[in-house]
């Protein structure tokens, strides 16, 4: 299948991934309250497709007159487990939120864990990391990088801002010149995510040289062989829902995509 080739049914899984929100809960982590009393939490709708440090900009002024000290920036935490603000909020929340509505998160601006969490700079190193992500991306749909270095810097620039304003439209007006068809895609980019916030990306067929689909049971069961097993207890998540492990890999990869 090839994106002209998409069913009404195929676009609205699209368009509904694009704006689905998850309400988060920010609450000021008690060593960092320097007021008798502590703030109320502060709650956000945020997308799915967008990065915490971006979509909770506006709770820092909120929070900074409860602080002491805003040396680290503010950083975020659920159940001690430090959140890495260069993974789409959906995915955190995959991981580790797993169905708790309102999300709580613990809001941080102090003992940053350097050891385990790179440091945010600012949106500009995210917007970095977003690009090179795209550009890893795309040079294994083609082996090389001629899509992506014929977007103009301004349609490089409108895929951000469309992924910060959760703008379908304008990003999937731009995020055609990079798809490729079934039969010219070279390897579909596909990461994976593991619980412990493991990362792994290696090269995926579309189609097995005798021509059948290569499905997500097969990507799957090449990283973790207990896929085979009809009693495994894995699953795997894909905006917050588990696809039939039959589903083939080139649809998720055409209509399941993380803007990255």
């Amino acid at each position: 299948q090839n994106m002209e080739d998409s069913t009404p049914l195929d676009e609205h899984i699209q368009s509904s991934i694009w704006s689905s929100v998850i309400p988060i809960e920010l609450k000021l982590a008690p060593d960092d309250t320097a007021t008798p009393i502590p703030p109320e939490p502060y709650y956000l709708l945020v997308p799915r497709i967008g990065y915490l440090s971006v979509a909770t900009s506006s709770a820092e002024s909120y929070f900074s007159e409860y602080v002491a000290s805003r040396f680290d920036g503010m950083w975020f935490k659920y159940q001690n487990i430090p959140l890495k603000w260069n993974l789409p909020i959906g995915v955190l929340y995959d991981l580790y939120g797993k169905g708790q509505l309102p999300w709580s998160i613990e809001v941080n601006f102090q003992n940053f864990p350097a050891n385990t969490l790179q440091r945010w700079e600012n949106e500009d190193e995210l917007k970095a990391h977003y690009m090179n992500n795209l550009k890893e991306a795309n040079h294994l749909k083609d082996k090389n990088n001629t899509a992506i270095n014929g977007l103009t810097k301004d349609e490089q620039t409108n895929l951000w801002e469309a992924i910060k304003s959760q703008k379908y439209a304008q990003f999937w007006d731009i995020y055609p010149k990079l798809c490729k068809s079934i039969e010219t895609i070279k390897f579909v980019p596909v990461r994976i995510i593991t619980e412990n916030g493991h990362i792994m990306m290696s090269p995926i067929t579309s189609r097995y040289e005798n021509g059948d689909v290569v499905i997500l049971k097969d990507v799957l069961c090449k990283k973790f062989p207990e896929f085979e097993s009809d009693d495994c207890n894995l699953s795997a998540i894909v905006h917050g829902i588990s696809p039939p492990l039959d589903t083939p890999i080139y649809w998720l990869a055409t209509h399941c995509i993380h803007p990255d």
